[in-house]
């Protein structure tokens, strides 16, 4: 895969300005960079001959023709994205055809599924071949890798389902946000025995010295995403296919330890 900046450039902005955003951009794609090493993922950044990220501005049209032309060049040369030309894995065709179809009434799938499915013409480790490749072009998103269970166990089939469950979380006012959310929920669940209370410790780190940082617990970020009906649905949807499962993770589990991996979450111990 691959990156390509663009820093789109408002009128008047100072030449030192510009050239200050963009340093300051790169700098942050660097630093982005480091979370990929050593796994075989990490992605190329597109850059000007120069080294410089490239900038546009609509309004005075600059900057446009050199974006036309750097990405035909990107698909002309072949040595950004080397699957250009080159075969495919064995049972790529399968896979993309079997998630094509799942991917209408499904969110996220579990790895086993794919593979019962695949198993009269590829092996499991030709489905996990196939499922990097499709996830390098775009097609879903598996990020799984040796040693780590959870995250090898699930594949992502819609990556505006998962940004959608990112906006749940990332958000400017995630303690009114909370508050919401829970007085929602509660309310769905009056005549239930389920309650969905504020941990202690949250409540006490929150009126510290740090209550500007946004601070949630576990259950906390469960809560967020079963308040939001396209969560419940897709949430039901995975019970779905793992009702004869006892042991399979949950679609929360697996989301919160996917950005845990990421460094989205930054966990401190149990709440």
């Amino acid at each position: 895969s691959a990156i390509l900046p663009v820093a789109c450039i408002p009128d008047g902005m100072p030449e030192n300005d510009v050239q200050r955003r963009c340093s300051k951009m790169f700098e942050m794609l660097e630093n982005h960079m480091k979370w990929y090493e050593g796994n075989g993922l990490m992605p190329n950044i597109i850059l000007d001959d120069s080294r410089n990220v490239l900038c546009v501005n609509f309004s005075q049209d600059f900057g446009i023709k050199q974006i036309q032309e750097t990405i035909v060049a990107i698909a002309d040369s072949g040595t950004v994205f080397e699957h250009i030309d080159t075969p495919v894995p064995p049972g790529t065709v399968e896979a993309l055809q079997y998630t094509r179809r799942v991917k209408k009434d499904h969110k996220l799938i579990r790895l086993d599924h794919i593979v019962g499915e695949l198993s009269d013409s590829s092996t499991m480790d030709q489905v996990v071949v196939a499922l990097r490749f499709l996830s390098s072009v775009g097609e879903i998103m598996y990020f799984g890798m040796e040693g780590d269970d959870i995250l090898s166990s699930f594949v992502i089939l819609s990556r505006q389902w998962l940004v959608s469950a990112l906006s749940c979380i990332l958000r400017n006012e995630l303690k009114r946000e909370l508050a919401d959310a829970r007085r929602f929920m509660n309310m769905q669940c009056i005549y239930s025995e389920e309650q969905f209370k504020e941990s202690e410790v949250i409540r006490a780190l929150s009126a510290g010295a740090a209550s500007n940082v946004p601070l949630l617990s576990d259950e906390d970020a469960k809560m967020l995403w079963q308040s939001m009906s396209f969560m419940r649905e897709a949430a039901d949807q995975y019970s779905q296919l793992n009702e004869n499962s006892t042991s399979a993770p949950t679609m929360f589990y697996f989301l919160e330890h996917l950005l845990v991996h990421f460094g989205i979450f930054l966990p401190f111990g149990n709440l």
